[in-house]
């Protein structure tokens, strides 16, 4: 009887690393680098430019990798993913000229929303806003039942750019 049931644990814990090493195996690392040129694959040797192109074609949980250099854009995150850079002084995503308002008005040079589970290291989310007056609210947002797991990695110059006297 004990031998029967140790076989049966034996079984059951092969089909659970079974079953891990398929599911890890599914994931895709997609590549980003400020030379590639956008297309449907981000791969290692065909990277994409912009953050958000690879977060489009990228499935729930892959990986985002990406090189050193600075990424001007918005980027928008709604589903399961993992952004990893070259280091927080090295990789850095920073404030486009123009923001867009996220679902609660808010202007973000990153969100992530719709309940996604993101890990983000090694990389930098940086301003300035693109205005003098109410240009900028977050460098990373969290709406929508999203969770964060964020290390290794810096938030800054989340200002407007040469704030103005005038702004209401």
């Amino acid at each position: 009887m004990i031998k029967r049931a140790m076989l049966a644990a034996i079984g059951l814990l092969s089909l659970s690393v079974f079953v891990l090493a398929a599911a890890a195996a599914n994931c895709t690392t997609r590549y980003v680098s400020p030379s590639g040129v956008d297309n449907l694959t981000c791969s290692r040797n065909s990277p994409c430019k912009h953050v958000q192109q690879a977060v489009n074609v990228a499935s729930a949980g892959d990986t985002i990798s990406l090189a050193k250099g600075s990424y001007v854009e918005q980027v928008s995150i709604a589903k399961d993913l993992t952004l990893t850079g070259a280091g927080s002084g090295a990789s850095t995503i920073s404030a486009p000229a123009v923001l867009v308002p996220d679902s609660h008005g808010f202007l973000n040079i990153v969100e992530i929303n719709s309940g996604a589970s993101v890990q983000m290291s090694r990389l930098a989310v940086a301003g300035p806003g693109p205005g003098p007056c109410n240009s900028i609210d977050r460098g990373i947002s969290v709406i929508d039942g999203a969770s964060p797991a964020i290390t290794r990695a810096a938030v800054s110059d989340i200002r407007d750019n040469a704030p103005s006297n005038n702004c209401n």
